[in-house]
């Protein structure tokens, strides 16, 4: 039973006509990321959308800033269960300032206190699917 996982896990995915969220977790709370450009096939067809860049998004959508410590690692998550491959870029209100550690499902954090969008490209390596999301971040 346990060989069929990555495949249903692989099928959900094929079968989405949309990305899934992502979410951001710390030990006290989480948030859903913003969907941003992407690029997705399913077995219904293919869609591609294309929005402003983080920065944008947070003062468009008027977001929140989540809390986090400076240099802290927080969890990544996609609520699919799929493991794409992250890249992360903290920004400001002019654009990207530099890329940001990312592991399996974890983004180090930037180190100077300060409010952050949070750019985060996933890329699904199965498959052509790509999309960016935006988180915005408060380190403390």
């Amino acid at each position: 039973m346990k060989s069929l996982l990555p495949l249903s896990i692989l099928l959900l995915a094929a079968c989405s006509s949309e990305p899934p969220d992502i979410v951001m977790a710390t030990d006290e709370g989480h948030r859903t990321g913003e969907l941003g450009s992407n690029y997705w096939t399913s077995l219904t067809g293919s869609a591609h959308s294309s929005y402003g860049p983080p920065n944008e998004t947070v003062s468009n959508l008027d977001m929140g800033a989540f809390p986090v410590e400076a240099a802290s690692s927080v969890r990544v998550a996609v609520v699919d269960g799929s493991t794409p491959e992250l890249e992360a870029e903290a920004w400001d209100e002019h654009g990207p300032l530099y890329e940001l550690d990312t592991t399996r499902n974890e983004v180090q954090m930037p180190e100077e206190p300060g409010l952050y969008p949070i750019g985060i490209t996933a890329d699904w390596p199965d498959s052509s699917n790509h999309a960016v999301y935006t988180l915005y971040v408060e380190v403390k």
